[in-house]
């Protein structure tokens, strides 16, 4: 099969010209490379120009300037997409995706396609076209990777795609030919940008200078649209380096390769380089003797991104196997290791499904009885002042008793397992002071509150060396929004006055060989987080972890060594000297730690660390293309909101993906407020905000057969607000959600159930006209008889906390971003940027999210990475309906938005919501100032904008 062939005859006179880009109509719909710079083929004879593939096509119209030496003029472009599944091998081979070519023509050119052909697709070689006199047809490709490439490089990418996947060249091998012979021997050596566009960005205010070395010499050069004014010579290795960076990093864009802190060499006849200074991308470490023994970043290191549980506890338990033998050994430190299983408290849960022998006690019971160091540092939350407590009584302990019987329900009407839920819990340990008066004992308080309490006590038994108690040192003294006394409704809390936790989930490895591993991210040791890629999970939970190897594990040991000496803590192995190199990642191991006023804090950071917040603010600011967000909370704090918000002036697209429901007291008006400011900072660009919702989930039959399965008892019309059902007794207390003949409707109250003639009334909300086609089939009349399913429709908990930029910017960790996350409790996060840059097929920027974006929009990871390979062409994915599989739907999707003015503790923290009200009286009365700046999202003296509470004060 020939999967591609020539447009047109290339000759001498063919040119091709300086970069122009795509040109844009002045209504919808738009190219998909609209604005992306081409260099373009200016077709030099009256002829025809065939289609270079089998190709779905578009036609667009306008008129403007589009190339700077030709006057404004009347054009038509011809848009051809590829269908791949002809030659999926070739495709598959192509190095930047799939390639998209556009024709473009003047009045005095032809074409023979219109919108009114009924397929708009075209067979390989037919015609598009009919150039006229020179110059009125020019051609050019545009790449999934976005890259500019001029018509050698493509041309011979395709070339080399068509002989690696087997197919037949055809006419395609003299046509490449004619095009890499053009402009020869004249072809200016380019210098492009992190996105692929040609060096520097319009509006830039300092200028770039590279300096460029042949055989003839040496020349400092600012490339003028990516030109450096420099041939390639015909002979010769040609060096290029980035003078004006600070750290400068360039890449190839043919071959793979690329240099850091040094210049590059362009491989024979190629002459495209990508270009970033590294400096723009990750902030250096925080001053005054901060992160000591931590570098800014590590190089040839590698960062591979794990999407969700299942895959992540696999890849540990392998890991933590090989430690086993003489000098190998593990460190997790964790917010929670939690024993027992989520729907049986009495059963310890294995990592690996179906594999008795992975439960965590086992597998560490099987280290440490082949001498693999095993150590822990366990998050310890209560830490009373003076060994007293008079705070609390009979009832606290009820209350404790219920978040550590709830802890791992985070989804489904329970606390949630983050900062936020341990907010809630301090402040029902005060309103306790209400009903009771009964001492309670730290011990017993101890007991039935960590949730980490019996895991420790059992590796105890093991080993007294095992597990640490980690409390985390920060007090209300260190925050500068606390005005002391702390009182919640009136009472004096003092017994209290850490609210501050580690939350970092790190785990650092040396095999029993000498190899040396690591992850970090924010997966903890806890049944919740069980989940694949595909959300089938009764309590669906989404979370990333990330494995590290290479130089970058050096600061990560020193990270957990560092806690360890804190906490007087052993050391599973010593910190190593050196690791050596093992990718081509540059790794940036950035921490979060509390600043107190005065005095010290921690010994190895004296002045606190807020390196995550200002590397994600760097990237922030350097953002072209995109900007992705997934975050539990989404209440950021006041610059990092500003920054996204002024992002909308250069960057083309914002999405963020969070929980339905956000779960912090008082966080639905932050995190409202935050929406609505980047609504308007964003009207113009692409800004979108959602939640992921699983395929419906059908009832447990538990006491009947057929629970949830029944029948309509009458006709419904299209505007019917009630429904009949029958029988009654299969019908579950409202509210719910219920299929209707393929109508998915939900199900907000149940009336009238009687035993004869055992029917029940429902009444229904069939969605807005926003949301009926999403949510199932078409609003219609529905005869007597229909089958009736009732259903649930879980949300999927959102708890990765990560950001990717452009497809080179990668942040993933344990760091919400807010102030909790960003300057107040302990946190660690992995920071990547590609050695290779976007060209790297191990990119893991680019490589997670056309995974995390394939498992949200329905797809499975493997084909999001070629689907979904360009992302703004892939942006219209999200909205497709979750009737079509779509996981990622808008916040108002069940109807409402849910997050609204009101001081709601959301699904999350409905419990300690009903104990608050009974204690308070009210959950409204409660001290907003108190609650959000001191309990819910804190920070310390390193905030930058310590006056500024948010919207709540």
């Amino acid at each position: 099969m020939t999967p591609f062939g020539s447009v047109t005859v290339i000759d001498s006179n063919t040119k091709l010209t300086a970069p122009a880009p795509v040109p844009e109509p002045t209504s919808a719909p738009r190219p998909r490379f609209a604005g992306e710079p081409v260099q373009w083929v200016s077709v030099s004879a009256p002829g025809p120009l065939s289609a270079f593939a089998r190709s779905s096509v578009q036609i667009f119209s306008g008129s403007s300037s589009v190339f700077p030496d030709l006057p404004a003029f009347a054009w038509t472009l011809i848009e051809l997409s590829p269908l791949p599944f002809f030659a999926p091998q070739t495709f598959l081979s192509l190095k930047g995706g799939l390639p998209v070519m556009y024709i473009l023509i003047s009045p005095s050119a032809s074409t023979t396609i219109n919108d009114g052909k009924p397929s708009k697709v075209l067979g390989l070689g037919e015609t598009v076209a009919t150039a006229g006199p020179a110059p009125s047809a020019w051609f050019g490709v545009c790449m999934q990777d976005r890259i500019m490439r001029d018509a050698a490089l493509w041309s011979k990418e395709i070339a080399d795609a068509i002989a690696a996947g087997g197919d037949d060249p055809g006419t395609w091998t003299a046509f490449a030919a004619g095009l890499q012979s053009l402009g020869t021997p004249a072809r200016p050596i380019y210098i492009l940008d992190h996105v692929g566009r040609p060096f520097p960005e319009a509006g830039d205010s300092q200028l770039p200078t590279f300096t460029v070395t042949t055989s003839a010499g040496s020349s400092s050069v600012t490339p003028v649209n990516g030109s450096t004014g420099i041939a390639l010579p015909s002979a010769g290795t040609v060096q290029i380096s980035f003078a004006s960076a600070a750290h400068p990093m360039l890449a190839g864009v043919e071959s793979a390769g690329g240099s850091f802190e040094g210049s590059y060499q362009l491989p024979a006849n190629e002459r495209f380089v990508q270009a970033v200074d590294v400096n723009a991308w990750m902030a250096d470490r925080d001053p005054q003797g901060t992160g000591a023994g931590l570098q800014r970043w590590n190089a040839n290191s590698f960062l591979d991104p794990i999407p969700d549980g299942n895959p992540y506890y696999a890849r540990l338990v392998d890991d933590m196997r090989l430690t086993k033998g003489g000098g190998g050994g593990i460190g997790f430190a964790g917010w929670a290791f939690v024993k027992e299983s989520l729907l049986d408290k009495t059963l310890q849960w294995p990592l690996v499904p179906g594999q008795d022998d992975t439960t965590f006690l086992k597998l560490v019971k099987d280290l440490n009885d082949h001498s693999s160091q095993v150590r822990l540092l366990v998050n310890q939350f209560i830490q009373v002042e003076n060994n007293t407590f008079d705070d609390g009584d009979k009832v606290l302990a009820a209350l404790w008793a219920v978040f550590a019987a709830t802890f791992p329900f985070t989804a489904f009407g329970a606390v949630a397992t983050d900062p936020a839920g341990f907010g809630v819990l301090f402040g029902c340990m005060a309103a306790a002071n209400f009903l009771i008066d009964t001492s309670l004992t730290i011990d017993l308080l101890r007991a039935i509150g960590e949730a980490s309490k019996s895991m420790v006590d059992d590796l105890a038994v093991l080993n007294a060396n095992i597990a640490k108690w980690s409390p985390y040192p920060a007090t209300t003294a260190d925050n500068p929004l606390y005005t002391p006394p702390f009182e919640i409704a009136g009472i004096t809390v003092d017994d209290i006055i850490h609210f501050g936790v580690y939350h970092q989930k790190f785990v650092v490895g040396l095999t029993a060989g000498g190899e040396y591993f690591g992850y970090v991210g924010g997966i903890d040791i806890n049944p919740d987080r069980i989940d694949s890629p595909i959300h089938r999970a009764i309590f669906p939970y989404h979370d990333v972890q990330a494995r590290l190897t290479g130089p970058a594990l050096k600061d990560l040991i020193q990270s957990f060594a560092d806690r360890s000496s804190f906490d007087q803590a052993t050391l599973p192995f010593p910190v190593p000297a050196s690791v050596e190199a093992k990718g081509s990642h540059l790794v940036q191991v950035a921490r979060t730690y509390y600043k107190p006023p005065t005095s010290t804090g921690f010994s190895f950071a004296p002045s606190g660390e807020t390196l995550i917040h200002r590397s994600n603010l760097a990237a922030i600011r350097a953002a072209r293309d995109f900007i992705y967000i997934e975050e539990q909370y989404f209440t950021p704090d006041d610059e990092y909101l500003d920054a996204l918000c002024d992002a909308a002036a250069h960057t083309q697209a914002l999405i963020l993906t969070v929980c339905m429901q956000n779960g912090q007291v008082y966080g639905p008006i932050r995190r409202t407020d935050a929406i609505a400011k980047l609504q308007t900072a964003w009207q113009d660009r692409i800004f979108k905000v959602g939640a992921l919702v699983r395929r419906h989930l059908n009832p447990t039959p538990a006491k009947f057969v057929n629970l949830g399965r029944g029948t309509l008892a009458e006709d419904i019309d299209a505007n019917a607000s009630t429904i009949l059902v029958t029988p009654a007794s299969h019908v579950p207390d409202a509210p719910f959600w219920v299929f209707v003949g393929g109508e998915l409707m939900q199900a907000t109250a149940k009336t009238g159930q009687s035993v004869l003639p055992d029917q029940v009334t429902l009444t229904v909300n069939r969605g807005s006209i926003a949301t009926r086609q999403t949510w199932g089939s078409k609003v219609d009349a529905r005869r007597q008889g229909s089958p009736v399913m009732c259903v649930n429709v879980p949300n999927i908990y959102v708890h990765a906390k990560l950001m990717i930029v452009d497809d080179v910017f990668l942040s993933i960790g344990s760091a919400n971003m807010n102030r909790r996350g960003h300057f107040h409790d302990g946190e660690i996060n992995a920071i990547a940027l590609p050695q290779n840059l976007k060209r790297d097929p191990l990119n893991p920027a680019r490589v997670l999210r056309c995974k995390l974006w394939g498992e949200h929009l329905g797809l499975t990871p493997e084909m999001g990475l070629s689907l979904l390979a360009d992302p703004l062409s892939a942006v219209p994915y999200f909205d497709r309906p979750w009737l079509a599989g779509n996981r990622w739907q808008p916040l108002d999707w069940a109807g409402e938005p849910s997050d609204t003015t009101q001081p709601s503790f959301t699904s999350s923290d409905s419990l300690m919501s009903d104990l608050l009200t009974a204690a308070i009286g009210s959950v409204e009365q409660l001290d907003k100032r108190t609650f959000w700046s001191v309990l819910v999202d804190p920070t310390t003296f390193s905030d930058p904008n310590p006056t500024s509470a948010g919207p709540e004060v």
